[in-house]
Protein backbone atom coordinates (compact mmCIF):
# COMPACT_ATOMS: atom_id res chain seq x y z
CA UNK A 1 0.00 0.00 0.00
CA UNK A 2 1.55 3.13 -1.24
CA UNK A 3 1.26 6.42 1.22
CA UNK A 4 -0.92 7.91 -0.64
CA UNK A 5 -3.35 4.73 -0.56
CA UNK A 6 -2.51 5.15 3.60
CA UNK A 7 -3.68 8.42 3.60
CA UNK A 8 -7.06 7.66 1.44
CA UNK A 9 -8.16 5.17 4.00
CA UNK A 10 -7.57 7.07 7.01
CA UNK A 11 -9.41 10.04 5.60
CA UNK A 12 -12.38 7.62 4.02
CA UNK A 13 -12.87 6.47 7.76
CA UNK A 14 -12.77 10.07 9.23
CA UNK A 15 -15.55 11.15 6.55
CA UNK A 16 -17.74 8.27 7.57
CA UNK A 17 -16.95 8.90 11.36
CA UNK A 18 -18.61 12.49 10.41
CA UNK A 19 -21.28 10.76 8.18
CA UNK A 20 -22.53 8.80 11.28
CA UNK A 21 -22.29 11.73 13.54
CA UNK A 22 -24.27 14.07 11.16
CA UNK A 23 -27.29 10.79 11.43
CA UNK A 24 -26.68 10.82 15.26
CA UNK A 25 -27.27 14.96 15.27
CA UNK A 26 -30.52 14.13 12.45
CA UNK A 27 -32.25 11.91 15.37
CA UNK A 28 -32.19 14.57 18.08
CA UNK A 29 -32.73 17.57 15.75
CA UNK A 30 -35.20 19.83 17.23
CA UNK A 31 -36.82 21.02 13.98
CA UNK A 32 -36.87 19.98 10.74
CA UNK A 33 -34.66 22.64 9.32
CA UNK A 34 -31.94 21.41 11.64
CA UNK A 35 -32.39 17.76 10.46
CA UNK A 36 -32.28 18.72 6.86
CA UNK A 37 -29.18 20.39 7.51
CA UNK A 38 -27.27 17.82 9.39
CA UNK A 39 -29.14 15.28 6.14
CA UNK A 40 -27.19 17.73 3.76
CA UNK A 41 -23.87 16.90 5.81
CA UNK A 42 -24.39 13.52 6.05
CA UNK A 43 -24.60 13.52 2.01
CA UNK A 44 -21.35 15.39 1.73
CA UNK A 45 -19.58 13.33 3.85
CA UNK A 46 -20.86 9.88 2.19
CA UNK A 47 -19.82 11.96 -0.93
CA UNK A 48 -16.42 12.21 0.58
CA UNK A 49 -15.80 8.40 1.34
CA UNK A 50 -16.34 7.59 -2.42
CA UNK A 51 -14.16 10.43 -3.24
CA UNK A 52 -10.74 9.71 -0.92
CA UNK A 53 -11.36 5.82 -1.89
CA UNK A 54 -11.32 7.11 -5.45
CA UNK A 55 -8.28 8.85 -5.47
CA UNK A 56 -6.20 6.04 -3.23
CA UNK A 57 -7.70 4.05 -5.76
CA UNK A 58 -6.49 5.99 -9.04
CA UNK A 59 -3.06 6.59 -7.45
CA UNK A 60 -1.56 3.19 -8.63
CA UNK A 61 -2.21 1.61 -11.97
CA UNK A 62 -2.56 -1.98 -10.25
CA UNK A 63 -5.88 -0.62 -8.29
CA UNK A 64 -7.47 1.59 -10.78
CA UNK A 65 -9.90 -1.65 -11.83
CA UNK A 66 -10.79 -1.98 -8.47
CA UNK A 67 -12.02 1.48 -8.48
CA UNK A 68 -13.68 0.66 -11.76
CA UNK A 69 -15.87 -1.92 -10.25
CA UNK A 70 -16.95 -0.07 -7.28
CA UNK A 71 -17.77 3.27 -9.49
CA UNK A 72 -19.98 0.21 -11.78
CA UNK A 73 -21.54 -0.41 -8.56
CA UNK A 74 -22.57 2.74 -7.38
CA UNK A 75 -24.16 3.36 -10.88
CA UNK A 76 -26.48 0.50 -11.03
CA UNK A 77 -27.83 0.45 -7.40
CA UNK A 78 -30.45 1.78 -6.28
CA UNK A 79 -29.36 3.55 -3.05
CA UNK A 80 -26.28 4.62 -3.99
CA UNK A 81 -27.59 5.99 -7.04
CA UNK A 82 -30.00 7.56 -6.05
CA UNK A 83 -27.78 9.86 -3.00
CA UNK A 84 -24.90 10.35 -5.27
CA UNK A 85 -27.93 12.35 -7.55
CA UNK A 86 -29.40 13.82 -4.04
CA UNK A 87 -25.75 15.12 -2.99
CA UNK A 88 -25.27 16.68 -6.37
CA UNK A 89 -28.85 18.17 -5.97
CA UNK A 90 -28.34 19.50 -2.88
CA UNK A 91 -24.81 20.88 -3.96
CA UNK A 92 -25.91 22.87 -7.54
CA UNK A 93 -29.91 22.44 -7.15
CA UNK A 94 -32.76 23.85 -5.70
CA UNK A 95 -34.72 20.49 -5.24
CA UNK A 96 -35.91 19.32 -1.75
CA UNK A 97 -34.28 16.03 -1.68
CA UNK A 98 -36.17 14.35 1.72
CA UNK A 99 -39.71 15.69 3.00
CA UNK A 100 -40.95 15.70 6.69
CA UNK A 101 -43.80 12.74 7.48
CA UNK A 102 -45.33 13.97 11.17
CA UNK A 103 -45.17 11.15 13.89
CA UNK A 104 -48.36 9.89 15.30
CA UNK A 105 -49.53 8.04 18.04
CA UNK A 106 -52.88 6.73 18.39
CA UNK A 107 -54.68 4.29 20.67
CA UNK A 108 -57.97 4.07 23.04
CA UNK A 109 -58.05 7.25 25.42
CA UNK A 110 -60.03 6.37 28.32
CA UNK A 111 -61.98 8.97 31.18
CA UNK A 112 -59.21 10.18 33.81
CA UNK A 113 -56.25 10.24 31.05
CA UNK A 114 -53.81 12.94 31.39
CA UNK A 115 -52.40 14.25 28.55
CA UNK A 116 -49.79 17.61 29.09
CA UNK A 117 -48.43 20.03 26.56
CA UNK A 118 -44.31 19.86 26.66
CA UNK A 119 -44.17 23.82 25.50
CA UNK A 120 -46.70 26.73 25.31
CA UNK A 121 -46.11 27.03 21.21
CA UNK A 122 -46.83 24.70 18.43
CA UNK A 123 -43.76 23.57 16.62
CA UNK A 124 -44.11 24.31 13.36
CA UNK A 125 -42.11 22.33 10.50
CA UNK A 126 -42.68 23.83 6.83
CA UNK A 127 -46.21 24.23 6.03
CA UNK A 128 -47.24 22.13 8.75
CA UNK A 129 -48.35 22.59 12.44
CA UNK A 130 -46.85 19.48 14.68
CA UNK A 131 -48.70 19.22 17.90
CA UNK A 132 -48.02 15.75 18.70
CA UNK A 133 -44.35 15.86 19.03
CA UNK A 134 -45.02 18.67 21.63
CA UNK A 135 -46.98 16.16 23.78
CA UNK A 136 -46.32 14.30 27.00
CA UNK A 137 -48.12 10.99 26.48
CA UNK A 138 -46.06 9.28 29.56
CA UNK A 139 -49.29 8.63 31.67
CA UNK A 140 -50.88 6.93 29.51
CA UNK A 141 -50.32 2.93 29.51
CA UNK A 142 -47.98 1.91 27.08
CA UNK A 143 -50.70 -1.06 26.19
CA UNK A 144 -53.15 1.32 25.05
CA UNK A 145 -50.77 3.60 23.16
CA UNK A 146 -48.81 3.30 19.89
CA UNK A 147 -46.37 6.22 19.03
CA UNK A 148 -44.64 6.45 15.28
CA UNK A 149 -41.79 9.05 15.39
CA UNK A 150 -41.40 11.24 12.85
CA UNK A 151 -39.39 10.90 10.18
CA UNK A 152 -38.48 11.99 6.69
CA UNK A 153 -39.06 10.07 3.27
CA UNK A 154 -36.82 10.53 0.20
CA UNK A 155 -38.19 12.02 -2.94
CA UNK A 156 -37.34 12.07 -6.42
CA UNK A 157 -34.83 13.80 -7.55
CA UNK A 158 -34.13 15.19 -10.64
CA UNK A 159 -30.37 15.96 -12.80
CA UNK A 160 -31.31 19.33 -14.42
CA UNK A 161 -28.53 18.62 -16.87
CA UNK A 162 -29.75 15.67 -18.52
CA UNK A 163 -33.56 15.53 -17.37
CA UNK A 164 -33.31 12.39 -15.85
CA UNK A 165 -34.97 11.50 -13.16
CA UNK A 166 -34.49 9.09 -9.71
CA UNK A 167 -37.06 7.93 -7.93
CA UNK A 168 -36.25 7.44 -3.96
CA UNK A 169 -34.89 3.56 -3.89
CA UNK A 170 -36.73 0.95 -2.49
CA UNK A 171 -33.59 -1.64 -2.89
CA UNK A 172 -30.22 -1.59 -2.01
CA UNK A 173 -27.64 -4.58 -2.66
CA UNK A 174 -31.10 -6.84 -3.61
CA UNK A 175 -32.85 -6.48 -0.79
CA UNK A 176 -36.24 -4.34 -0.56
CA UNK A 177 -35.28 -1.11 1.59
CA UNK A 178 -37.91 1.68 3.02
CA UNK A 179 -37.27 5.19 1.06
CA UNK A 180 -36.92 6.93 4.26
CA UNK A 181 -33.44 8.75 5.58
CA UNK A 182 -32.87 7.00 8.28
CA UNK A 183 -32.89 3.64 6.47
CA UNK A 184 -30.54 5.73 3.99
CA UNK A 185 -28.52 6.81 6.17
CA UNK A 186 -27.67 3.08 8.19
CA UNK A 187 -27.54 1.25 5.09
CA UNK A 188 -24.89 3.57 3.23
CA UNK A 189 -22.86 4.09 6.89
CA UNK A 190 -22.72 -0.04 6.81
CA UNK A 191 -21.67 0.41 3.14
CA UNK A 192 -19.17 2.87 3.61
CA UNK A 193 -17.45 0.75 6.09
CA UNK A 194 -17.69 -2.15 3.45
CA UNK A 195 -16.28 -0.29 0.83
CA UNK A 196 -13.00 0.93 3.20
CA UNK A 197 -12.26 -2.43 3.70
CA UNK A 198 -12.32 -3.85 0.43
CA UNK A 199 -10.07 -0.77 -0.45
CA UNK A 200 -7.78 -1.75 2.09
CA UNK A 201 -7.63 -5.04 0.90
CA UNK A 202 -7.26 -4.32 -2.61
CA UNK A 203 -4.41 -1.78 -1.77
CA UNK A 204 -2.80 -4.20 0.42
CA UNK A 205 -2.64 -6.77 -2.23
CA UNK A 206 -0.98 -4.78 -4.78
CA UNK A 207 2.06 -4.11 -2.86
Amino acid sequence: MTPIQRKAISQANDANDAASLAYERMLVAKSFDEYRSNWSAFLDYSAKVFEKIKNGAMADQRTKSFWGSERKMRKEDPLLQWLHQARNVEQHGLQRTIEHVPGRAFGRLERGDVIRSKTTSRVRIGDVKIEADALDLSQIPEKRLTIVPSTAKLLTVTDDRFGDSFDPPTQHLGRTIHPLAPTACVAMIKYHKGLIWRAFQSFSQAS
